[in-house]
């Protein structure tokens, strides 16, 4: 058995995969709010796993090996488009308009840390603090239940 090398030694391996999985569990637990790049984290460690069991796989059946790396890239980069044209759309709609005004501004909920908003909701307060300081005839209306580690809802915690 040949001995791997370069991007496939193990030590590097490892490393990276420790890197990566701690990313996911910091983004995942530590930041409310914050799971998808938590999945994403993921995803790429279970990936480069995938990858690098096929790089083992390959010293025994090179030939099916690479049939199914062939397979697994191509069914990235198929979802990685599919992704990417769907985002397009979101993408060129996400635009503020020239006249903002309105009558009522939705603050939707984004976690809390026991009884304290997360960062992401602490943004969003932010935000409509700033909108409503230049529109104070509009109303507020927040938003938002209470999830596993939330001793209060989303929506009790921006009140």
């Amino acid at each position: 058995m040949k001995k791997a090398k370069g991007r496939y030694s193990s030590l590097r391996f490892w490393t990276d995969e420790a890197v990566l999985l701690i990313a996911s569990v910091f983004f995942a637990f530590v930041l409310v709010g914050y799971r998808t790049i938590a999945l994403v984290f993921f995803a790429i460690a279970l990936l480069k796993g995938i990858y690098r069991f096929i790089f083992i796989y390959s010293q025994k059946n090179e030939k099916k090996a690479k049939n199914v790396k062939t397979v697994l890239t191509s069914l990235v980069v198929l979802g990685l488009a599919v992704f990417t044209a769907a985002e397009i759309p979101v993408i060129r709609s996400a635009h503020t308009d020239k006249n903002p005004e309105a009558p009522y501004l939705i603050v939707l909920g984004a976690g809390v840390n026991g009884t304290e908003p997360s960062l992401s909701l602490l943004n969003r307060l932010e935000a409509a603090k700033e909108y409503l300081e230049k529109y104070p005839q509009a109303v507020a209306v927040v938003s938002g239940g209470q999830g596993s580690g939330e001793n209060i809802s989303e929506a009790e915690c921006m009140k």
